[in-house]
């Protein structure tokens, strides 16, 4: 992608911002919506511009190298990722339901399936990628102490004498060789300029330099097809191998993405350091001269105020600007911190929750609904503010003379001058407070009064060792001396921390459902596909976990549990949970952790350093894997991993995160029902069901699994017919049996043997499928979840509401 086609992209990318800016302002000054279709689709519409305006924005800022436009498009970026967790909250609380569906205002807007996918912004990985670096060599080097990676000793061969002589030789005649070609070459290109000097230049017509030029471009062209049949002729024997095929597009794409990031990190770092020179640079220049300018303003001031007046004003305060707010007409003093009203407050609040219960009761007494109303946006002034900074700075820019797309030195210095001039402000401030106040005093000396003695501070009183009551208490650092690389190496040697693979998201193969909407308008119960599943996963995690500025202002996400049978894909979810969005891991899986920091002094230093070193490395995920043990009513005698130590320790850790902490807890389970529901659902604020494989994913998977690289695949090869017989299996069953069949023995012989149909009949017998009864149990289990509830409660409001309809209208 070049500059040119960056900038058109942002220009049309704004263009569709302001679009969405007069949607979001229409939705927010609306009426209240009685119809829950309706609201339904203002809240899907506004998502789905969001996220167009997301995939454009994400690769404008991606491949664009001005470090300037950069930050702009960045508080655009993080504003619109947080404005869509805000609309799926919206849209969580309409539907009562995880999983929503675009099928029909795909059709409206005319956009195919793969555009309403959501994407994962690369640089959240890219941002993170040397510190991840360092962490996972601590974690290598913590586990080739232990034995479990063995270390690679560099094998270091030495030449005899002898040789090396040789090798010294043949590198001498080498360089000889090539010398006395250069000069060989030259002479011969001498002898040729004195044959040719004079002779043809001026003799030669025009028709004899055109036959010329033609005899020679035909003759080069003859010799260039003969070496290309003689080329093909060799591979068509066997005598050659074949030519190398070129890199397919997706490949030299990827390199030219490469090579702009490379641009965007250098002129980053030319920006980052005139960001120190130009600063230095104006204090050394001008600060002096701008001190004394603001001195004189202000004793001009003091002067006019004392012969309209007759007495020395007082200087305005610095929470209220200093100096600024009385020479720029255009200033704003900072809001005042809301003082917080001790007496009464217990009243307010009882009176608060007493409005709250009545509130309640009015609705369980069957009052009208007041209806949806679209919930102020915390985002949308970022977006306004953004779009209003492009449009003074950057829309009417003419950069014609700045084809490399470095920073703009003007607007460097502006700001940092601007800077420069509030700090010399406040230390000119301090130095005329002083000033004013031996005047004022001088003054009224001069009037026959005693000076005035300036009021002693009084000290600050001592606070009783209690502190003040209600106030809480910092939790208690167990490791204070310790470095971090300690304690991840302790938690390395204790099986917590690990190596992540590098997994990723997109790899999670699944197209998402096409009729969701359709079902749920005729009242007939969804069912999301993997696609749905790596979207929600995407919103809940990634977002907030690789952009703080989502993760602090947007709805918190504190847990998430991932329920499916075994072999569908939750290991992998984990692992690329945490490789997209750049963040640590933690496995705190009973079997894990069995028999280490026995006690409850050793649990309570197991929380303590996860909890320690997550903040210090965040963003992180505590992963549990079968989380429905830890909440089992009886644990079976022959289990001697303790499933339920983390029992009253996790609600304890969820309870203390704040939203500047980005940490998550993941629960992987394979049999969810057999754990208490009312623990389960007060750890794991949101449930991702893992659906079974649809016809259209498991094609996907096997097309992309069975193919050999540099191998067509024969027509002997049914894909579809062994899809159909793959009904049932997941998505781990159908790897297993790729796995098994295509070997590396069999990769060898497939040009003479070509795959068949069949060779996979035999293995896929012996896996044993997921039956249908098996997961309608998952789904069941997924109806008795704290939102199953109340979406089950919705739904049955919404048939007797329709049955009661139809009965008036037969009457």
């Amino acid at each position: 992608m070049s500059n040119l086609l960056c900038l058109q992209l942002w220009k049309e990318v704004q263009l569709h911002l302001d679009d969405v800016i007069s949607k979001e302002l229409a939705a927010a000054g609306a009426k209240p919506e009685h119809n829950k279709s309706l609201a339904l689709e203002v809240v899907l519409g506004l998502y789905l511009r969001h996220l167009l305006v997301f995939r454009r924005l994400m690769l404008c800022y991606d491949q664009t190298v001005h470090p300037q436009k950069r930050l702009v498009m960045r508080k655009s970026l993080d504003a619109v990722m947080g404005r869509m967790a805000e609309l799926k909250q919206e849209l969580t609380n309409i539907e009562l339901s995880e999983f929503h569906f675009f099928d029909d205002l795909q059709v409206d807007y005319k956009l195919l399936p793969h555009d309403t996918d959501l994407p994962i912004p690369p640089f959240f990985r890219l941002e993170r990628k040397d510190t991840l670096a360092g962490i996972n060599e601590i974690i290598s080097d913590a586990l080739k102490k232990l034995g479990a990676i063995k270390s690679e000793e560099k094998v270091v061969t030495q030449l005899s004498r002898e040789e090396a002589v040789r090798l010294v030789q043949r590198q001498e005649r080498a360089r000889q060789g090539r010398h006395r070609a250069r000069f060989m070459q030259e002479i011969h290109r001498q002898e040729m300029r004195e044959k040719t000097k004079g002779k043809y230049v001026a003799t030669m017509s025009d028709e004899q330099a055109a036959l010329r030029i033609q005899t020679v471009w035909r003759g080069f062209a003859a010799k260039r097809h003969v070496k290309e049949m003689r080329e093909e002729e060799m591979v068509f024997i066997g005598m050659a191998p074949p030519p190398r095929p070129s890199p397919p597009p997706q490949q030299r794409l990827a390199e030219v993405e490469s090579a702009r990031r490379e641009v965007q990190a250098r002129h980053e770092q030319q920006y980052q350091e005139a960001l120190v020179t130009v600063k230095e640079e104006l204090r050394r220049l001008q600060a002096v001269q701008m001190r004394e300018d603001m001195q004189d303003q202000i004793r001009a001031w003091m002067v006019k105020e004392w012969e309209d007046h007759g007495e020395f004003p007082d200087l305005p305060k610095e929470e209220e600007g200093g100096s600024a707010a009385i020479f720029d007409p255009d200033f704003v003093p900072p809001p005042k911190p809301a003082k917080e009203e001790k007496k009464g407050k217990g009243k307010k609040d009882k009176k608060d929750k007493n409005k709250k219960k009545e509130g309640k009761k009015k609705k369980k007494k069957g009052d009208e609904d007041e209806g949806f109303i679209m919930q102020p946006s915390k985002f949308v002034p970022a977006i306004i503010e953004a779009c209003n900074e492009y449009n003074e700075h950057w829309k009417h820019k003419d950069e014609k003379n700045n084809f490399e797309q470095n920073f703009d030195s003007e607007i460097v210095r502006k700001d940092k001058l601007h800077e420069l001039e509030t700090e010399v402000r406040k230390d000119v401030d301090e130095v005329m407070r002083d000033e004013l106040e031996r005047l004022k005093e001088a003054l009224e000396r001069d009037r026959g009064k005693k000076g005035r003695k300036k009021k002693k501070k009084k000290g600050k009183k001592k606070r009783k060792k209690g502190g003040k009551k209600g106030k809480k208490k910092k939790g208690k650092d167990l490791t204070p001396d310790r470095s971090l690389e300690s304690l991840v190496e302790e938690l390395v040697e204790n099986n917590v921390m690990k190596l992540i693979p590098e997994k990723r998201m997109a790899d999670f193969m699944g197209y998402p459902a096409l009729t969701g909407s359709l079902q749920r308008l005729k009242h007939e119960e969804a069912r999301p596909q993997l696609g749905d599943v790596r979207r929600v996963l995407t919103e809940y995690c990634v977002m907030p976990m690789g952009c703080p500025a989502v993760h602090e202002t947007a709805p918190l996400v504190k847990s998430v549990l991932i329920a499916g049978p075994p072999g569908s894909g939750k290991k992998h979810l984990v692992h690329a949970i945490c490789a997209e969005s750049g963040a640590v891991l933690f496995d705190l899986t009973a079997a894990s952790i069995a028999g280490r920091y026995p006690g409850k002094a050793g649990l309570t230093m197991l929380m303590h350093l996860v909890n320690k070193v997550g903040r210090l490395l965040q963003p992180a995920v505590i992963w549990i894997d079968r989380a429905e043990r830890t909440f089992v009513k009886k644990v079976p005698k022959t289990d001697k991993t303790e499933p339920k130590r983390l029992k009253k320790e996790l609600p304890k850790f969820l309870k203390a995160l704040t939203p500047l902490d980005r940490l998550v807890l993941v629960g992987t389970s394979e049999s969810p029902w057999d754990a208490d529901q009312k623990a389960l659902g007060q750890a794991y604020h949101r449930v991702v069901l893992l659906p079974a494989l649809d016809y259209a994913s498991r094609l996907q998977l096997l097309t992309r699994t069975v193919a050999v690289p540099g191998v067509p695949r024969h027509p002997s090869l049914d894909l579809s017919t062994l899809t159909k017989l793959t009904d049932g299996f997941t998505a781990g069953h159908c790897l297993d049996m790729v796995q098994q069949v295509v070997t590396e023995k069999r990769i060898v012989k497939l040009r003479k043997r070509p795959l068949k149909t069949a060779e996979f009949i035999p293995v896929l017998s012996t896996l044993q499928p997921v039956m249908r009864e098996q997961q309608q149990m998952y789904y069941t289990w997924l109806t008795k979840t704290p939102l199953g509830k109340k979406r089950a409660r919705m739904l049955e409001a919404e048939a007797e509401e329709a049955t009661k309809k139809k009965a008036a209208v037969r009457r």
